[in-house]
């Protein structure tokens, strides 16, 4: 008794907050919460799937020109679209 008579004088238990102040942090949480989900979906569906999908790099080509060289190839036509995919198709 004496306790909530000094709580109450003090202008409130200082140590739960009140409802409304509880409430507004638990829809706060819950909406980060979904705000990551969404951007994380976004992500896979728009970057990482196409991504996954498609090799849209130079490598290939990189990778040819070095496997050539090191094979002792005459590197003179690198730069000759159909002798290099003749390459690509006998690689």
């Amino acid at each position: 008794m004496i306790r909530t008579v000094a709580a109450g004088a003090l202008g409130g238990d200082s140590e739960k907050p009140d409802g409304g102040a509880r409430s507004i942090k638990r829809l706060r949480i819950w909406a980060e919460f979904i705000a990551i989900l969404a951007l994380g979906g976004v992500f896979i569906w728009r970057g990482f799937a196409p991504a996954w999908k498609t090799l849209n790099t130079d490598f290939p080509d990189y990778y040819l020109a070095a496997r050539l060289y090191h094979e002792g190839y005459s590197l003179d036509q690198i730069y000759d679209w159909i002798w290099i995919q003749r390459q690509k198709d006998h690689a």
